[in-house]
């Protein structure tokens, strides 16, 4: 009896020793950089043709550094005609001190590219651009506040100009073969360039000359245009952010670290307390994350350029693969490139491009002809414009119609739904707003009448 207690006693002992030896691994077993994603996306994105003298990455650390902070006593709200002697005095003053810096930034578009090296900036976090250039987006909006003032003073050929440099800088940075998050960043700047572009031209009023010169400038700059998305930096970043997490295992069989998983991790709304404090015991493994990725990555290599009414109509098996994604857990989302978002953003730019070169045209047809065209065709048959605007969104071209004294231009917007041109606000996604049309005209800026505004901010993000 004594020698089957002391057997138990010994097999209990045992038992708990493994437990505690599992919990003290399970504790202090952390994820290793096996390799450096990196070093492969550097590879992937570095021109073929490198030379650092072609490079305008330098030009952007210099402008980066010269940068003037701007003046605080100005309301930045208001567009040059509307403030005052004082105001205007300090913004003429700041954009002088700040001649260097865009003459820097002007040389970066100048440049035949502008290529970012990446690098591991800690053990924590993705990968990260070499330089830090804080002051960057300042220093593109300082050009647009002199583009801004170029065209108050009627200098609209300098306006173009600063707009054209800012546009290069916008494409020069488009890299196909950067992670998602630097080709989004690029679109990004395309889409304030143009919304910056449209307002200017609709506070300023181009005259007809400058109107024919703005739109056969800017169409020059849209064929020189050969970027389409690419994903497979995407897909090595993507590895990243798994081996960061993931505690590995030659077999693949690892788990989340229990030391990350909090700060990117949420509990579901169908998810007890319980299951989402299981998750670094028992959530997928860093195979069953990479399977994943792999998958979504290859199956949107074909769908991201296509059209998205094209995608949505087309394909079945398209849909039915949204609705697998859809039920993932939500804890994967870290892990998995938003690839629909961007779609629809990549898409959103893109016609932004065709709508900036049709609102041109309608001026210009408006100058000629003391009246806003009956159609789009009527542009065109004119020689004002040379194809359609197609709307991504639907089958048809872009919406036009005839106001009062005005006109309106808008596509169906990723709701693919034509709302009659209602502009719905409130989200921050940038994909844009859940529902409502993507409304190119009449701008919506303060003080600009003939807008159809509803605050939809209650739906939250797409």
């Amino acid at each position: 009896m004594k020698n089957k207690r002391r057997t138990f006693l010994i097999v209990i002992i045992l038992m708990v020793s493994i437990l505690i030896l599992k919990a003290i691994l399970f504790f202090t077993a952390k994820p290793e950089i096996i390799i450096d994603y990196s070093s492969q996306i550097n590879a992937l994105s570095k021109p073929s043709d490198y030379d650092p003298n072609k490079d305008g990455h330098k030009y952007l650390i210099e402008a980066s550094e010269l940068y003037v902070k701007a003046p605080a006593n100005i309301a930045w709200e208001l567009w040059p005609h509307e403030m005052n002697d004082t105001e205007i005095s300090l913004l003429k003053q700041w954009l002088a001190d700040n001649s260097k810096t865009l003459d820097a930034f002007r040389k970066a578009s100048e440049s035949n590219y502008i290529w970012m090296e990446l690098k591991r900036n800690s053990s924590r976090s993705v990968c990260g651009s070499s330089k830090c250039l804080d002051n960057e987006i300042k220093v593109r909006d300082c050009l647009f506040w002199r583009a801004k003032l170029e065209a108050f003073d009627g200098d609209f050929e300098s306006t173009l100009e600063d707009m054209i440099t800012a546009w290069r800088y916008g494409i020069k940075c488009s890299n196909p073969n950067y992670p998602l998050r630097m080709q989004i960043s690029s679109l990004l700047e395309r889409q304030r360039v143009l919304d910056t572009a449209i307002d200017i031209i609709d506070v300023y009023k181009l005259p007809s000359a400058d109107l024919s010169k703005w739109q056969r400038q800017w169409q020059k700059q849209f064929e020189l245009d050969s970027y389409t998305p690419g994903l497979e930096a995407e897909k090595l970043d993507c590895y990243d952010r798994i081996q960061r997490a993931f505690i590995h295992k030659d077999n693949g069989i690892g788990r989340l670290y229990w030391g990350r998983f909090r700060e990117f991790i949420y509990p579901c709304e169908n998810s007890s307390i319980l299951n989402f404090l299981l998750i670094p015991v028992t959530g997928p493994t860093e195979s069953d994350v990479r399977a994943r990725v792999d998958s979504i990555i290859t199956h949107y290599k074909d769908i991201v350029v296509q059209p998205p009414w094209k995608v949505r109509y087309a394909e079945q098996q398209y849909i039915e693969f949204q609705e697998d994604y859809n039920k993932m857990p939500r804890y994967c989302d870290y892990f998995i490139p938003p690839l629909h978002s961007f779609t629809i953003f990549y898409h959103r730019v893109k016609m932004r491009q065709e709508a900036f070169s049709t609102i041109l045209a309608i001026l210009d047809f408006n100058t000629h002809h003391s009246r806003y065209p009956f159609s789009l065709g009527e542009i065109i048959k004119e020689g004002f414009l040379k194809d359609l605007p197609r709307d991504p969104f639907s089958r048809g071209p872009l919406i036009y119609n005839q106001l009062d004294d005005d006109f309106e231009l808008y596509s169906v917007g990723p709701d693919f739904s034509d709302d009659g041109g209602k502009i719905y606000q409130g989200t921050n996604s940038f994909t844009g707003a859940p529902t409502g049309d993507e409304v190119f005209w009449p701008p919506l800026r303060k003080g600009r009448k003939n807008i159809k505004v509803v605050d939809m901010r209650i739906l939250g993000n797409y």
